[in-house]
């Protein structure tokens, strides 16, 4: 499919996709670095647990993932409310991902690159193809499932995270996180 492979192609050029995964398209400029951030050390001390490296890995990888499904459905989506809902999660997501770099800057760790799984590239392509007049509602009901699995990852570290500078983040994202799942939630009422 010409979609996915421009997208993989644009992707892998910018590094979104080294090291996690994800193979690059023939030809893409590979980054530098392409070890996972899970696999460095932290510094001063600090022990990662295994619940604590599957967070930060699954958390940056569903903010890229909002963040990329958030842009498509600005560009596809018919009614203001679903494109004034991806507007408030990109924003919202570029914010947390900014966060993210820093809470790992101050552990001595460098942060995830963006990088998007093959199974939500799979997600992006079938949002990409769905029929235009029923883009919003897919997208919606892809944004309630979405959040709803980001909130029990958060909630999962809040309760089993070591790492006290990641339950704290994962703690101060759930309310944003709920506020898009209950926006979206409205939204899907509604359509």
């Amino acid at each position: 499919m010409k979609t996915s492979r421009t997208l993989i192609a644009a992707l892998a050029a910018t590094g979104m996709l080294a090291g996690h995964g994800v193979v690059a398209a023939p030809g893409a400029a590979q980054p530098a670095q392409t070890t996972p951030m899970v696999e460095q050390k932290a510094a001063e001390g600090v022990q990662l647990s295994a619940q604590d490296k599957t967070f930060i890995m699954k958390a940056a990888e569903n903010n890229t993932a909002e963040i990329w499904l958030g842009r498509l459905a600005k560009k596809r989506a018919q009614s203001e409310p679903v494109k004034e809902l991806a507007a408030e999660i990109i924003s919202d997501h570029q914010q947390v991902a900014e966060v993210m770099k820093e809470t790992m800057a101050k552990m001595g760790l460098k942060p995830p690159a963006m990088a998007i799984r093959e199974a939500q590239m799979k997600k992006y392509e079938r949002l990409a193809t769905v029929p235009q007049d029923e883009f919003d509602t897919a997208y919606v009901k892809a944004q309630v499932k979405a959040h709803e699995k980001t909130i029990a990852l958060f909630q999962q570290q809040v309760d089993e995270g070591q790492a006290e500078v990641l339950v704290s983040f994962a703690k101060n994202r759930i309310p944003t996180l709920e506020q898009h799942l209950q926006h979206a939630q409205e939204l899907a009422g509604k359509l």
